[in-house]
């Protein structure tokens, strides 16, 4: 598989949503996604790739410059998916390494994640190619 790291396209929210939702478990349609990726991709601290093998997206990750008073700037990773017949071979790894090396050219100190607790296989992922669990949270919202 001849993966291809590239940005996202507004073009590419059919096979998005197929992966958000069949892989990542988010019940989304297509025009939501086609709406929420014209306005992330006006953000200036926020980053969107995709995996490409020729015209089919595989894959992609998200992520945001993560500034706070307490840790050095880090990048956080908002988001990332590889579509179940892709996964296995390296796809992720390939994402996750970008986003490093994106984050590392740039100035930054790291990489933080957060990952649901029901995500174990993810959990394994993220271990394998070297990242620490440092603690375990709870996560609250408030919608309006």
């Amino acid at each position: 598989m001849a993966i291809v790291i590239r940005e996202v396209q507004v073009a590419d929210y059919q096979m998005l949503a197929q992966i958000i939702s069949e892989d990542l478990g988010y019940q989304i349609t297509q025009e939501f996604l086609a709406e929420r990726l014209e306005t992330v991709s006006q953000l200036s601290d926020n980053h969107l790739f995709v995996a490409a093998d020729e015209n089919n997206v595989v894959g992609f990750i998200q992520f945001e410059e993560y500034q706070t008073v307490y840790f050095a700037p880090l990048l956080n990773i908002l988001g990332l998916a590889v579509a179940k017949e892709a996964q296995g071979q390296g796809v992720g790894r390939q994402l996750v390494s970008f986003a490093e090396e994106w984050g590392q050219a740039a100035g930054f100190a790291g990489v933080r994640l957060n990952s649901g607790a029901e995500r174990v296989e993810a959990h394994r992922f993220y271990q394998k190619i070297g990242y620490t669990l440092r603690k375990q949270q709870a996560n609250f919202s408030k919608m309006f």
